[in-house]
């Protein structure tokens, strides 16, 4: 059996007529549920996700600024180690319902319909029980709180909840929920802070190299016999320099062919020049 996705290119053709001719049983999952019922996605990816990213940022603290194509295989094994173990591969399929085989196993956890839908399936089980179709009444929409998104907005939560949602509470359990709520409280203000923090870090660093991608558009200007260069400015130089120099070699050898040429025709012609000390002859 091979269970896939319903991705357009698991269901071609010519992996059908493979699966036919092989006796391989394809399994399609349904559509917007590989979340639910796909065992890696379940167990295994996520862990995988934050060892990887543990790792990045232990190397990210040791001093390497960019990470490349040259430290993958050194973050990931490790990772892979780390997530890919009997255990989470076993919880993917327990928790999916997949094996052992149990369907509640992921019904339960989907969220149950409500409103409209919801009255509709309570009426429709009434009426299996009863013959008597009861009236129907309008649900009460329970009011959603605002999400906190600043230190200020946790701490008027935190006394809202202590003062109107405890008040049935009894003194030891209120003191209880005050405590946690207190820790919880500061936790939130920590990472606000923390975030506020970050968010000013990318925001100079995004100047900077905003910055620098000027500097590298900005075109070379001649200041009288001054210039300045860049990068590419510095290499056609280079260039320059290197035929200049092979042209002035290749010169230089011609002209001592040449010499010796000139040489081979005056001993040729049988001449032949003698110190003023000694006699010449012919």
């Amino acid at each position: 059996m091979l269970i896939c996705d319903g991705f357009g290119t698991h269901e071609t053709l010519e992996i059908l007529e493979h699966c036919f001719a092989n006796n391989i049983l394809l399994c399609r999952l349904p559509s917007h549920t590989s979340h639910k019922l796909q065992p890696c996605d379940i167990a295994v990816f996520a862990p995988l996700k934050v060892a990887y990213r543990d790792n990045v940022e232990r190397m990210e603290r040791g001093g390497v600024n960019s990470i490349g194509k040259q430290h993958f295989t050194s973050l990931y094994s490790p990772a892979r180690a780390a997530a890919f173990t009997r255990r989470n591969i076993l919880a993917g399929w327990s928790k999916g319902g997949l094996f052992p085989f149990n369907p509640q196993r992921v019904l339960r956890d989907l969220q149950k319909p409500s409103g409209p839908a919801k009255l509709v399936g309570e009426l429709v089980a009434r009426r299996t029980q009863d013959s008597t179709v009861p009236m129907l009444t309008t649900p009460v929409t329970p009011v959603t709180p605002v999400t906190p998104v600043s230190a200020e907005a946790f701490r008027s939560l935190q006394d809202l909840i202590i003062e109107q949602d405890a008040r049935a509470l009894e003194d030891a359990n209120k003191q209880d929920l005050e405590r946690h709520l207190q820790k919880l409280t500061r936790a939130a203000q920590t990472s606000i802070a923390r975030n506020v923090l970050q968010q000013e870090r990318i925001q100079f660093l995004l100047s900077v190299d905003n910055e620098a991608k000027v500097r590298r558009s900005t075109k070379s200007v001649v200041l009288g016999k001054a210039k300045v260069m860049s990068y590419e400015d510095l290499t056609a130089a280079r260039t320059r320099r290197m035929e200049k120099e092979a042209s002035a070699k290749k010169k230089t050898r011609g002209q001592k062919r040449k010499g010796r040429a000139q040489v081979t025709n005056v001993q040729g012609t049988g001449t032949e020049t003698a110190s003023p000390d000694e006699p010449r002859r012919s």
